[in-house]
């Protein structure tokens, strides 16, 4: 199983014309129009008897031509995915392609059956053998219909999907760039399955802090769709959805909110208080609400997303390991550490068993179980799960990635509470470097950074350079969070103790009641 935000197809395979019509063999030709109506009409099982029908009829007319089996055999392939009788659909598939290819011609059927196993495989969460068949199919519709055919656009965007599932974004991004390209100019720039292409895009760029471009594809995504769909359209939401996540990686923590708030009520509306997409919605809320330290906001939101997918997913499914690990960082914010670790360690074992060792997801969880682990004094199980997370970013973010920088921030501060200031150091200024370049100075998360740096460089006596990042991170605090925010009080009660090792007492002490004012008003 894997994550449903890629998950949901856009396009859909032809599944009851996957061969011209064939000589009349009146009796299953005539139950293969019955089934397909069937099933083209919704009644899957009852389409699906009716195929099976056909197919035990055109056994006993013992046609010569192989093409009449494979025929059948097909559509009841077809029928079985849909059912998800998937042992079935690919049992069927195979006997279908082995009949194709005993015609001795080439086929565009065996380009369907291999397209087939690899949705059945795609749905049984065997993404490495489902990449593989998807890769063989798209060229073969490349032989067959060439390069820039509509014909490859299925094909195209399920082996994308597969990629942007398992950030592998370099394989991912040319693949929709080339399926924007075909569809584009085979339906139309405005078509709405343009519009999922760049909405797909969107996620890619937003991934790889790439934010303008991800804000860019992101509105073209929502122009097509509300143009296309009408302002209330579910898929207007995602649009929505989506461009507030960007906004509250750059910080716009107002636009962000009132972009979630309308998305949240499209998805209500449309799809019910308990649809999926809703706890996805309330889930990025609660986030929004976490990084302003909102947590009386944040917690009983994130409960209510987590309720949802426990009512609707498997005990073992990523989307819940998901909430799990998103209350679970309101209680590390609350140091509420005990259940932390808890749903850290329940979400990091479902994760590595639906996506394997090396997924971002895995990283996301083995860093924040680490923090716990750290903040109760347990460093010497937290350095090398700091460690292996910083290695999977790396690999599959590169070396100047944001997320990067928070495990190097961690990992300094690791190092830095065991008395370890040579290996600290570089570790916060190589972060530090990265987020400058990355997000810019004026950032919030910048200057969090500057105060934990100043804060280093204020314990090994360098007060000068304690000074000046405390200097130039407060301000944006300031604009970011508001003077009554906890954040602007802590960095305040550590500037007030430089003051006081520089002996700058009056300094210290009217700082230190800024900042006490501030802890008893709990904002």
């Amino acid at each position: 199983m894997k994550a449903s935000a890629h998950r949901i197809p856009i396009f859909v395979m032809m599944l009851f014309t996957t061969a011209a019509a064939q000589p009349a063999e009146p009796k299953w030709q005539i139950i293969i129009q019955e089934a397909s109506k069937a099933a083209e009409a919704g009644d899957l099982e009852h389409g699906y008897a009716k195929f099976r029908e056909a197919l035990v009829a055109a056994e006993q007319d013992a046609s010569d031509d192989p093409a009449d089996l494979a025929f059948c055999h097909h559509h009841l392939a077809n029928i079985c995915l849909l059912c998800q009788r998937y042992d079935e659909a690919r049992t069927h598939y195979m006997k279908a392609k082995l009949y194709w290819e005993s015609t001795g011609k080439p086929q565009p059927e065996i380009m369907t059956c291999i397209f087939g196993l690899a949705r059945v495989h795609e749905e049984r969460g065997e993404d490495p053998e489902a990449i593989e068949l998807f890769e063989r199919a798209l060229k073969l519709a490349e032989v067959a219909h060439g390069p820039d055919s509509p014909e490859l656009a299925s094909c195209l965007f399920r082996l994308a999907n597969l990629y942007h599932l398992q950030n592998r974004f370099d394989l991912a991004e040319p693949l929709y760039d080339r399926l924007l390209n075909i569809l584009a100019n085979d339906r139309g720039p405005d078509h709405p399955d343009v519009g999922k292409v760049w909405n797909a895009l969107a996620d890619i760029y937003q991934s790889q802090y790439r934010l303008e471009e991800a804000q860019g594809a992101n509105l073209r995504a929502l122009t097509i769709w509300v143009k296309a769909l009408g302002p209330e359209h579910t898929d207007v939401a995602i649009s929505l959805k989506n461009m507030a996540d960007v906004y509250q990686r750059l910080a716009n923590y107002a636009l962000a909110e009132s972009l979630y708030t309308d998305a949240l009520e499209i998805f209500e509306k449309n799809l019910g208080p308990e649809a999926k997409l809703v706890s996805t919605c309330l889930n990025s809320i609660a986030e929004l609400y976490r990084s302003q330290a909102r947590y009386d906001e944040a917690e009983p939101i994130s409960r209510r997303a987590l309720a949802i997918k426990e009512k609707l997913l498997d005990p073992e499914h990523p989307d819940l390991a998901a909430g799990m690990h998103n209350l679970a960082v309101i209680y590390k914010d609350r140091h509420q550490y005990f259940l932390a670790e808890q749903l850290f360690e329940r979400s990091l074992e479902i994760r590595k068993k639906a996506f394997g060792q090396e997924h971002l997801d895995v990283a996301m969880s083995l860093h924040n179980l680490a923090f716990v682990l750290q903040a109760q004094g347990r460093t010497e199980q937290a350095e090398p799960l700091f460690r292996r997370a910083l290695a999977i970013r790396e690999r599959a973010l590169g070396p100047h990635h944001p997320d990067v920088a928070a495990v190097l921030n961690d990992l300094a501060s690791l190092h830095q509470l065991r008395g370890e200031m040579d290996q600290a150091g570089p570790l916060y200024e190589r972060a530090l470097r990265i987020l400058e370049q990355t997000l810019g100075a004026a950032h919030p998360v910048v200057a969090t950074l500057q105060s934990n740096l100043a804060v280093f460089h204020m314990d090994c006596g360098s007060y000068a350079t304690a000074d000046s990042l405390f200097t130039r991170a407060l301000p944006t605090l300031v604009a970011s969070y508001g003077r009554q925010h906890a954040r602007v009080a802590i960095c305040q009660e550590n500037m007030a103790e430089l003051d006081r090792r520089m002996g700058r007492q009056a300094e210290a002490e009217a700082k230190a009641a800024r900042a006490a004012e501030l802890a008893d008003g709990d904002p």
